[in-house]
């Protein structure tokens, strides 16, 4: 019996590599028990033969191959992955990776949840993941409805201090869900603090469930106003009504001093709430999503000419503009891709380098007539149900549109 001890014994308590000096050996030792292994079925497949299987053959056997799977998982891959490569696989992690859902905050509060949970693997990812800026830069805080779960606690002020510590200089990708509920201390703190590092954001959403009664909220958001030099993307969810738009708008006024902000993103996923009239520099905007009447909706367009995305709905079924409408035409020369809910709105615009055209059609519609560009590459058509006529059933939800997809 070969009594030498098995090398590499030390890294079977980690998830460190095998020196390369070590590895000629460790194979030969597999190689070894492999062997072994395959000398100890055999005894024991005659001694099941015969009637007679000896439990301490089974015991040798199973130990054998106990060893084979710790030792084998030294040499696996993912021991040997370089870090960079293994912090690209962390950063899909990211909450900004994600898509969201309804209940897409819960996933992003404690150390449960990336980048946390990263370091709590083994040594080797958690040096990884604490030298990795970029797995930090994403903050979210959203506070609980005081009749949830204890355990979805505000965010931990020492969370939020940690992240941008290891986050380093980079620029920050910021999300807050704010509830009148939460305008107590440790809330004000943790916007506030988020607030005072607004010079290194990159993207910023904001959701707003109840509107502030505290109108220091409003006043400590608008501090910002020039003093947000990176913001390229903002998104904002009022789900709190157009009642108190006019403190909405004085407070999201720092929009227009943002030099780099090019998308704009003013509803939800489902383009379902209404948008906040908020001042933006349209000239520069290339992506927007928002959901106003025709005329607002028709004055942004006349303004942010370097369009490249747009989601347009509309606050009305019937709230279409007429073909007279004094507007006139709308050049877009950057527009690749437009989704709206007013196929009439079409009747307004030109856009030769479009590609993907999405439009529902409500059966109180006059035909429209436009000239496709020739780079047009898709053409949804989405034929909405005639409540404009039978009015909404109370009895059940309405049709879902059925759509049609032309290639071209």
């Amino acid at each position: 019996m070969d009594l030498s001890p098995p090398p590499c014994t030390h890294l079977l308590l980690g998830n460190d590599p095998p020196p390369d000096a070590e590895i000629s050996s460790l194979l030969a030792f597999l190689d070894k028990k492999r062997s072994q292994l395959a000398a100890l079925d055999f005894q024991i497949d005659d001694s099941r033969s015969s009637g007679h299987v000896v439990k301490s053959l089974v015991a040798e056997r199973d130990a054998t191959a106990d060893c084979i799977r710790s030792y084998a998982a030294i040499l696996s891959p993912v021991r040997r992955m370089p870090n960079e490569l293994l912090a690209e696989i962390f950063s899909w992690t990211s909450f900004t990776r994600r898509v969201r859902t309804a209940s897409w905050y819960t996933h992003f509060r404690d150390v449960y949840s990336p980048p946390w949970i990263l370091g709590h693997i083994c040594r080797s990812w958690r040096v990884v993941a604490l030298g990795t800026p970029f797995l930090w830069r994403t903050i979210h805080i959203s506070c609980p409805y005081r009749h949830e779960s204890p355990a979805l606690h505000i965010y931990p002020l020492s969370f939020l201090e940690c992240q941008l510590l290891r986050s380093a200089n980079l620029t920050l990708d910021v999300s807050v869900e704010w509830r009148e509920e939460n305008e107590g201390p440790p809330a004000t703190v943790l916007l506030s603090k988020i607030l005072a590092e607004s010079h290194r954001w990159r993207k910023f959403f904001f959701e707003l469930h109840f509107p502030a009664t505290n109108v220091a909220i409003y006043d400590l958001i608008q501090s910002i106003r020039n003093r947000i030099p990176a913001l390229e993307n903002f998104e904002f969810i009022d789900r709190a009504g157009a009642y108190h738009w006019h403190s909405i708008k004085g407070a999201f006024s720092f929009l227009s001093d943002a030099p780099s902000l090019r998308r704009v993103v003013l509803t939800d996923l489902a383009l379902s709430v209404g948008s906040a009239p908020l001042d933006v520099p349209w000239a520069q905007i290339t992506h927007y999503h928002g959901k106003h009447p025709c005329p607002r909706q028709l004055d942004i367009l006349s303004a942010a000419h370097n369009l490249v995305e747009c989601r347009l709905t509309f606050f009305d079924l019937l709230d279409h503009p007429a073909p007279d409408d004094s507007k006139g035409g709308i050049h877009l020369p950057q527009l690749r891709r437009l989704v709206t809910s007013r196929s009439r709105v079409l009747h307004y615009l030109t856009a030769s380098s479009l590609q993907f055209l999405q439009v529902q059609f409500d059966p109180d519609s006059t035909p429209f007539h436009t000239t496709f560009p020739v780079l047009l590459e898709e053409f949804v058509v989405d034929h909405m149900p005639d409540l404009a006529r039978n009015g909404p059933s109370h009895r059940s939800p309405p049709s879902p549109p059925r759509s049609r997809v032309l290639r071209c």
